[in-house]
């Protein structure tokens, strides 16, 4: 895991102004049968997807194309000058993806989307018949459908105030301890603190403005889009993963999802007993192949 390097990341430059900050990571293996399938990461609420991602995207950049991204106005990506504190909506951060893919010139995606990400992919795949592109597969991880209950605020948005002897440096580096302890369970933490204190130094590291997460925050309110899921074509392979262990969306929430979409497929995992941050368990190995096995497959069953 490290910062990206600056010469790698790329923008787009949106109709709305705003500019999206993107890598793109090519197979390390060539002739790939699914290289020219790339694979895009949206990443979820307070999110830096350059960052947090890591090492994951690496790793499934050995066979598939893996475009990770900003989502607006947090990391690398920026507002237009004097719009930083416009309203935002999850079709918004869905259209910038959508748009993003169109300005990559992206014939046929697969797309993952990550807890907020998740839920902005469900917008895309809502309106997949209306693209200029064809979504291949999608996977829905540790997502929700409908806004789960977020009444211990304290949890989701920690303070990074309230110790006037800290430095503004110390006390970001806090609030984002703080925010990552959340997205792992009790016995994970005491196992890998080392992995902890390196993602923590890697996320102090980038800019997530409390502002946009609140904005984000309040995007998620108020969702029920169960009813439009149930529209979405068999055609496109679904998978859906969450742990029993998650702290942020409660593992109750898998089962709207699949509820909602009969065709979705639970992913088949070593054990349930992870957190929010899914990636971080079991090894980039094991996620590797259950989602390469799953993108290997056409929406009949046929190995690709």
């Amino acid at each position: 895991m490290s910062v990206p390097d600056q010469t790698q990341i790329c923008y787009c430059k949106l109709q709305s102004g705003h500019s999206i900050a993107y890598q793109v990571l090519k197979p390390r293996t060539k002739g790939s049968q699914t290289e020219n399938t790339p694979l895009i990461l949206i990443h979820g609420l307070a999110g830096v997807g350059l960052i947090d991602w890591s090492p994951f995207p690496e790793s499934l950049s050995h066979d598939h194309t893996v475009v990770v991204f900003d989502n607006r106005d947090i990391g690398w990506s920026r507002p237009p000058k004097g719009r930083e504190n416009e309203p935002l909506t999850l079709d918004d951060m869905g259209n910038d993806t959508i748009e993003l893919i169109n300005h990559l010139q992206f014939k046929s995606v697969d797309l993952l989307g990550f807890s907020m990400g998740g839920t902005i992919l469900q917008h895309i795949l809502m309106k997949s018949d209306k693209l200029p592109f064809r979504i291949k597969h999608a996977i829905l991880a540790a997502t929700f459908a409908v806004t789960p209950n977020m009444s211990d605020l304290g949890l989701f948005f920690p303070q990074e105030g309230g110790d006037d002897t800290k430095t503004a440096e110390q006390r970001k580096y806090d609030f984002t301890k703080r925010l990552l302890e959340a997205q792992y369970d009790a016995d994970w933490l005491p196992k890998n603190l080392e992995m902890l204190e390196h993602r923590v130094r890697l996320s102090s590291m980038a800019r997530r403005p409390r502002a946009v997460i609140m904005r984000q925050a309040m995007a998620c309110q108020g969702i029920d889009l169960r009813d439009g899921l149930s529209a979405i074509s068999p055609s496109i392979p679904i998978l859906s993963l969450h742990g029993q262990r998650d702290q942020i969306v409660g593992f109750k929430e898998q089962a709207k999802i699949l509820e909602a979409i009969p065709h979705a497929q639970k992913a088949n995992v070593p054990d349930l007993k992870f957190g929010h941050m899914w990636y971080d368990y079991f090894g980039t190995e094991v996620w590797g192949k259950i989602l390469v096995d799953f993108l290997d497959v056409d929406g009949r069953g046929t190995k690709l």
